[in-house]
């Protein structure tokens, strides 16, 4: 069990490391719909892939809950994010829940978040995948097809004032965030199957994180 709650407690301090946000970060529109989720493989600049699954599996009051579920080789760990508006906004994330294999569930309150966050200022932090902010250029659209499901995509170019780029397809029909392909140099992030019917996964009671 503590190597368990350590594991968890890794994932938790490794939030406020994802490019200076508590939440994963890459260009995206954020348009979530309960029950609806994305499953991607994800591949950063050293040639790590994972797979990441989005799911707004709730909503609580005009909040919504979005889980991600990440998994690299046999390591299994997911997220529950209880936001006001875009996930990406550290200011709309409201609380944590943290689940590794069997673990028990860690909770963290916003005030213990950016508790953490403060406490990783001077840390080196990733800059996510491809930009995420700088000058678009539109591209003609583009339809893929991903498993039995056919996606009409608006497709863009996004270039960054330090001339970083992405080549990305966006499609409404994917939630909560549209990406069904970027592509940034050797970083990517590629849907391969999308869907409905998503439940809460951390639900019941939860362990509160607490920082001395």
């Amino acid at each position: 069990m503590k190597q368990k709650l350590l594991l968890v407690l890794m994932i938790a301090v490794s939030l406020v490391s994802l490019a200076s946000s508590y939440f994963p970060q890459f260009y995206h529109l954020y348009n979530p719909v309960v029950g609806e989720w994305s499953k991607y493989e994800m591949k950063d600049n050293q040639g790590n892939k994972a797979i990441l699954t989005i799911s707004v599996v709730s909503k609580e009051g005009s909040n919504y809950w979005i889980e991600v579920e990440s998994s690299q080789m046999t390591d299994v760990g997911i997220a529950g994010y209880l936001v006001s508006g875009d996930p990406t906004e550290d200011s709309n994330v409201l609380k944590v829940r943290l689940k590794s294999g069997d673990g028990p569930i860690i909770e963290i309150t916003k005030e213990t978040l950016e508790k953490m966050k403060n406490a990783q200022k001077s840390a080196s932090v990733s800059t996510g995948i491809g930009p995420t902010i700088g000058k678009i250029q539109s591209l003609p659209n583009e339809t893929l097809k991903v498993g039995s499901e056919t996606y009409d995509c608006q497709r863009i170019k996004l270039i960054s004032s330090d001339d970083r780029f992405a080549d990305i397809w966006i499609s409404e029909k994917v939630s909560p965030f549209g990406i069904v392909k970027l592509i940034s140099g050797d970083e990517s992030l590629i849907l391969i199957d999308a869907g409905k019917g998503a439940k809460p996964r951390l639900l019941g009671n939860a362990t509160p994180l607490v920082l001395d």
